[in-house]
């Protein structure tokens, strides 16, 4: 086991050691042993429901199938109808997540300290089932660089993304080489081209 994992599950052991569950759930889950997935969607949809003034307006709806496909431009649209009433006085608590908009749009979102550990643990469950374990050595290819004490902690090498040619793509490919990276985590356009230009 490499000390950065150690360092998270030791750590998350003393906060509420959520890992574990999370891990379990995903597992039950992706194993199709999960009983309760209707009731699950039913509990998200009725919070919905009742916490937020967008899905408000959709509380006759009696079957999931009947709600509107959404983009990120009616959210957008819409930004303040789509946060949850308890957290609307305290967002400032909350994860901040914003995307690069590599598809054309930019998009910001708030995760509860639940959220943002279930986002962990499913990085580090889909991370298992492509040997990528936690901490190891991958680059994370994206368009904007983390500081270098975040790629430290992670064991990241940043690529960052601006033209997807043939130039970058030799200076991707020789710096993957030089790092001896053997894991690629990031926009799936980056890393077709890259191994499309390979």
């Amino acid at each position: 086991m490499n000390i950065r994992k150690l360092v998270y599950i030791v750590k998350d052991q003393l906060k509420n050691g959520s890992l574990n569950a999370n891990l379990a759930d995903l597992t039950s889950q992706f194993n199709h042993v999960f009983p309760a997935q209707s009731s699950r969607l039913q509990a998200v949809t009725q919070y919905a429901i009742e916490n937020t003034l967008y899905y408000n307006t959709y509380k006759k709806y009696d079957n999931f199938k009947n709600y509107p496909v959404l983009d990120k431009s009616v959210i957008k649209r819409n930004y303040e109808d789509f946060i949850s009433v308890p957290y609307k006085d305290c967002i400032d608590s909350l994860h901040k997540v914003t995307t690069s908009g590599s598809y054309g749009t930019p998009f910001t979102f708030y995760l509860n300290s639940e959220k943002r550990q279930k986002m962990i643990s499913e990085v580090y469950y889909f991370g298992r089932k492509s040997n990528f374990d936690l901490g190891s050595k991958h680059a994370y290819i994206v368009s904007k660089k983390k500081s270098k004490i975040s790629q430290l902690i992670q064991n990241q090498v940043m690529i960052t993304v601006d033209k997807l040619d043939d130039e970058w793509c030799e200076a991707s490919i020789k710096r993957l080489k030089k790092q001896k990276v053997k894991v690629l985590v990031g926009y799936p356009s980056a890393i077709t081209r890259l191994a499309s230009y390979i």
